[in-house]
């Protein structure tokens, strides 16, 4: 629009968009990554575009540093180590026995300041002697730009497990006498073998990590990263547990995934440290700067607010070339008026997975979706496969169980069917929860719970014995 010659003041506010990375940057191998957020404010006029700058630098507007939004759903994402069994071998080919090992922690996802409080359960049927038995937290941080690749690993918190009676080596008699029960000898030996090795030591282990007996408890520092998952910069967290043997024996370990986020409560609440470090700012510039030198404060005109949502390229991506221009509408008395509403697209399926590929936040598009009526019959009438694309959409594992609680109870008709479809598509750590978080919304569990458990490993199926029977309890 044409806005005649005078002195104006056009406040503007930006939404967010949800799930946008924390301000950081990170310094290694020659190279550097940084998550930096800048306000730029622009003006056209009849000849070309002019560059107003609000802050004082005229090459990069005013640097902003953003917290990210923290999770909408706060429901716990526990997960259990499945008891691994290792062969100990001694130089590598000498067989000394195995040691088995599990654990368990209540969620996978932290804030800075909380404990992981990780039990953990073993059995050493082996010759060789534990060492110690560790769990610690460890950050990953890599980034990418053409064919250059840089990285940087750090160790974010550790602590040992005490060494009880069943992780001390065994002695000739003992490897013969356990080599005996495996073959059936002996009563104890028959009734293992009728209910199978695996399943006996999948318990054995399993009740020595719910007992909480043996368990540490990690503390996520304030200089750990938030985790993210984008095109160019990956931020990763693991827990490992790791069993130490002696020089030149076989050392068990086991890794997974942890999820750290801006914590609920008290998001403004930021340590002087995190604060700090990640990223070397000029000092806070108001938003609202004082009127430039020479002007009437009487004779300005003072346009209403703008407010308008930003748009980003989620993961990152290249700058484009030519930007399109702000429309604005000339229906406002002042002459400035508001900004034009975006077209929305027709409710469809396909539209839906259109949206849901430029969108940053999944569970949030869907959440407002299901407030609009036509949308929400779009998601009831939700295929498995279509379901399974929708979940899969979301890039952070850990988001693809929030999605698919989500969408559960807003399909019609929602069958074992649909778990057994998201089972064979999502990663093998998030099986487990899927089923227990899903398995109350089948309107069929009672009927075909079978469907699922021929899906499940035989850990899978210890693990979810108790969900099964409250489904049937239920008559589901």
């Amino acid at each position: 629009s044409v806005t005649n010659t005078g002195q104006y003041a056009c406040p503007f506010q930006l939404k967010l968009p949800d799930d946008l990375p924390t301000s950081f940057s990170v310094e290694a191998d020659g190279g550097y990554a940084r998550v930096v957020y800048k306000v730029n404010a622009k003006v056209r006029n009849e000849r070309k575009t002019r560059k107003l700058w609000i802050g004082k630098s005229e090459k990069g507007g005013v640097q902003v540093q953003i917290l990210a939004k923290p999770p909408s759903s706060t429901q716990p994402i526990p997960y259990s180590v499945q008891p691994t069994k290792t062969k100990v071998n001694f130089f590598g080919c000498v067989p000394r026995g195995h040691i088995t090992f599990g654990a368990h922690v209540d969620d996978t996802r932290f804030s800075e300041g909380q404990d992981v409080e990780v039990k953990f359960g073993c059995k050493n049927e082996s010759k060789a002697r534990i060492d110690f038995a560790q769990a610690s937290i460890n950050e990953s941080i890599n980034w990418y730009s053409g064919n250059h690749r840089s990285g940087n690993y750090s160790t974010l918190s550790r602590q040992c497990f005490a060494l009880d009676e069943d992780m001390g080596k065994r002695s000739k008699d003992e490897m013969k006498h356990i080599k005996e029960m495996k073959k059936g000898i002996g009563g104890a030996g028959t009734m293992a073998k009728s209910r199978g090795p695996s399943d006996t030591i999948y318990r054995e282990i399993m009740s020595t990590v719910n007992e909480g007996t043996n368990k540490v408890n990690l503390r996520i520092p304030s200089r750990a990263h938030h985790t993210y998952d984008g095109k160019y910069i990956k931020v990763r967290h693991a827990l490992r547990v790791h069993i130490k043997t002696p020089c030149c024996s076989s050392n068990p370990q086991a890794n997974f995934n942890l999820q750290i986020v801006t914590p609920q409560s008290n998001i403004t609440n930021i340590s002087s440290e995190h604060s700090a470090s990640p990223i070397p700012s000029a000092p806070p510039i108001p938003s609202a700067p004082p009127l430039p030198d020479g002007w009437d404060p009487s004779t300005v005109v003072l346009a209403v607010p703008v407010v308008e949502s930003a748009t980003i390229v989620y993961g990152g991506g290249e700058v484009l070339k030519g930007e399109e221009d702000i429309v604005v509408s000339p229906s406002g008395t002042d002459g400035i008026g508001g900004v034009v509403p975006t077209i929305m697209s027709k409710p469809s399926l396909d539209a839906l997975r259109s949206e849901l590929k430029k969108t940053l936040s999944v569970r949030a598009t869907l959440e407002e979706k299901l407030t609009h009526s036509d949308w929400k019959n779009v998601i009831a009438g939700l295929q498995p496969g279509d379901v399974v694309s929708v979940v899969k959409a979301a890039r952070m594992e850990f988001d693809q169980i929030d999605v698919a609680v989500l969408l559960a109870p807003n399909v019609h008709n929602f069958t074992c069917t649909y778990v057994v479809a998201l089972l064979r598509a999502v990663c093998n750590w998030l099986r487990i929860q899927m089923v227990q978080k899903l398995l109350p919304y089948c309107v069929d569990a009672n009927k075909n719970s079978k469907l699922i458990l021929q899906e499940l490993t035989s850990w899978e199926k210890i693990s979810t014995e108790k969900d099964f029977e409250n489904a049937s309890a239920l008559g589901l």
